[in-house]
């Protein structure tokens, strides 16, 4: 079986549910919210898992309870993690979704430290990527780190 490489974004997603989005100024209630695993990179390879591919992860996360609860939900997937690249400066990436009732949505993001990969993140990636026949990225993730 081919073995497949992601690399990318990793964010926890906080979804709300309205009957509409609120106005400017506008205070509204919510019929539910959820959490859930977030981040273009991650969402990509728990879909491959799903689908029986042999699929490694490597993502960063904060040194916070959003990005070890994010690894956990990912590797319960059936997603293998080789490297658990860390930020102790940057929070893990969040998501916020306002859904509405009619299936519109508006997301804000903070990137946290998906736009933290560094030098040091690449040399670590570097030693494992001809490991694999296939590799994904995304652009959720600083584009420096993906030029190199």
């Amino acid at each position: 079986m081919d073995k497949i490489l992601v690399i990318g974004s990793i964010n926890k997603d906080f979804t709300i549910n309205v009957d509409k989005a609120p106005l400017e100024g506008e205070t509204i209630t919510s019929s539910a919210s959820s959490y859930s695993l977030g981040g273009k990179g991650a969402n990509q390879a728990v879909a491959l898992a799903r689908l029986e591919a042999q699929v490694d992860f490597i993502g960063k996360i904060g040194e916070d309870n959003n990005g070890y609860e994010a690894i956990e939900s990912i590797q319960n997937d059936g997603v293998n993690m080789p490297v658990i690249l860390k930020s102790q400066t940057k929070d893990t990436g969040i998501a916020v979704i306002i859904l509405e009732k009619n299936g519109k949505n508006r997301i804000i993001v903070n990137q946290g430290v998906n736009l933290n990969f560094n030098d040091e993140d690449f040399e670590i990636v570097k030693k494992l990527v001809d490991n694999y026949d296939y590799f994904l990225i995304q652009l959720e993730i600083n584009v420096e780190f993906i030029k190199n």
